[in-house]
């Protein structure tokens, strides 16, 4: 990244701070997830279309992937094999994986092989007891000896939860019942390269409103004469991401900023990789969210690039 990023960056978020004090803001859904296939397949069948699910790059640090996972408390024979691939397959692993670190132990990671760096990042849309601390659902795992540690900057902090979760979105302006989660991954030695990565679930609600079983659950918090900003917002965000680190995935990106943020990324000179997310209900996937991978070259990162996958393999799509 530049010397003066994080400079750069902080005066944006300052510039935004000032406009939400202004008065703004957003609304949204329930982390709907990819469904990767039932238990009845067979564990290659498992892999081979998660391996269509993912987005990889390459670098100093070894293999990176992006990924939204299912939920593994409804699937925990999938947890045990294509997921417990992922973790094994790539160096760094980076995403909303509907789960926390403590409950992914034993079905999909080892904490003796594997580290996390977190912190909370989703804003349910059902009311907690007792106030709480949100979940972490957006992780970044390395498999060991890589560390991570969280960023000193974040975006934004998450407070403790009780009634009506959501409302931090409004009160805060931000524009995802997700926050973004950034952090630093170092390799072995001292002389070994840094890097800096982030994830985002950018959040679509009104797509996966209108396919999910709850769609109510889905757009939760979020308010339809707000969307126009809260997708202008999505994108400075997304901006902010893109000036202080080295890897930014995003999952749920709209239709509506998807394109801006591809040129955001290339006016960076950046490498884009990015794959259609519809729901399993979509049989068409039009106007389905994309889930995106973006890496600076100058950082000695370079995207692995694949061939179209078809929507007979599970609905996924590259672009």
């Amino acid at each position: 990244m530049p010397i003066n990023a994080e400079a750069k960056a902080q005066a944006k978020v300052e510039a935004r701070a000032e406009r939400a004090r202004r008065g703004r803001f957003h609304q949204n859904k329930t982390a709907p997830t990819m469904s990767i296939g039932s238990h009845q397949l067979t564990e290659p069948a498992q892999r081979k279309r998660w391996r269509e699910r993912v987005l990889v790059a390459h670098g100093p640090l070894g293999s990176i992937a992006v990924a939204h996972l299912g939920s593994m408390h409804h699937n925990v024979h999938l947890a045990k094999t294509a997921h417990r691939w992922l973790f094994d397959a790539f160096d760094i692993v980076i995403g909303d994986f509907n789960a926390q670190f403590g409950s992914m132990l034993d079905v999909s990671i080892d904490a003796v092989t594997h580290a996390s760096a977190t912190h909370p990042s989703y804003l349910p849309a059902v009311d907690y007891k007792q106030a709480a601390v949100p979940p972490s659902f957006d992780q970044a795992v390395v498999k060991r000896p890589l560390s991570v540690r969280l960023a000193a900057q974040q975006m934004w902090k998450l407070q403790r939860i009780k009634l009506n979760p959501r409302k931090q979105m409004l009160s805060r302006s931000i524009p995802s019942d997700h926050v973004p989660v950034e952090v630093v991954v170092c390799g072995t030695q001292q002389t070994a390269p840094t890097l800096r990565l982030a994830t985002w679930n950018c959040a679509d609600p009104w797509y996966f409103g209108a396919f999910h079983k709850n769609g109510s659950t889905a757009t939760t918090g979020f308010v339809p004469e707000y969307e126009e900003d809260r997708l202008e917002l999505i994108l400075e965000a997304i901006e902010t991401l893109l000036d202080r680190n080295d890897v930014v995935g995003l999952q749920e990106v709209p239709r509506a900023v998807a394109q801006e943020a591809t040129a955001a990324a290339k006016s960076r000179n950046w490498s884009i990789s990015g794959i259609v997310t519809p729901a399993a209900a979509d049989e068409i996937g039009d106007q389905a969210p994309i889930m995106m991978l973006l890496v600076d070259p100058a950082a000695g990162l370079r995207v692995e690039t694949e061939a179209p996958s078809s929507r007979s393999d599970g609905g996924a799509e590259r672009v």
